[in-house]
């Protein structure tokens, strides 16, 4: 069920990359088969697609450990969004050398938009799993 939901946000961050280069394209008024040149949107399409492979990987590593921790709901989020949004900058750092700042710009800023656009989703899963047993609950507020 997690690997579903990281595959699932996956997709939807990768057809985001490319619908912000698209938009990218309107915006500066340029036809978006001549912004950067003939097929480079397929080539950073497919290449976006590739080298994510890996974030996708290490994100469904992470997400039993998230969602089975005793914070709430709120913070499971939160936790979940800087942990792929780290896992994708160090992917790009390790990819690019943190030289090509459109790239990443472009690769943050879709894998951030499509978590959010997913909150549902994931709030959904998170009440599909129980809270680890072995961990206090956090998530309750706690009388001194």
């Amino acid at each position: 069920m997690t690997f579903k939901h990281t595959f699932l946000t996956w997709a939807v961050a990768n057809l985001f990359h490319f619908l912000i280069l698209f938009c990218l394209a309107e915006v500066t008024g340029r036809e978006s088969h001549n912004f950067f040149g003939d097929g480079f949107e397929a080539l950073i399409f497919m290449f976006g697609f590739l080298c994510s492979v890996p974030c996708l990987l290490f994100a469904s590593i992470f997400l039993p450990f998230i969602i089975s921790s005793a914070f709430s709901k709120k913070v499971r989020f939160c936790i979940w969004l800087l942990t792929v949004l780290t896992i994708v900058c160090v992917a790009i750092g390790l990819i690019t050398g943190a030289r090509d700042f459109f790239i990443g710009a472009l690769a943050i800023a879709g894998t951030a938009i499509a978590i959010i656009a997913r909150y549902k989703y994931f709030m959904d899963l998170t009440d599909s799993v129980e809270p680890n047993e072995n961990e206090p609950d956090l998530s309750k507020e706690n009388p001194i």
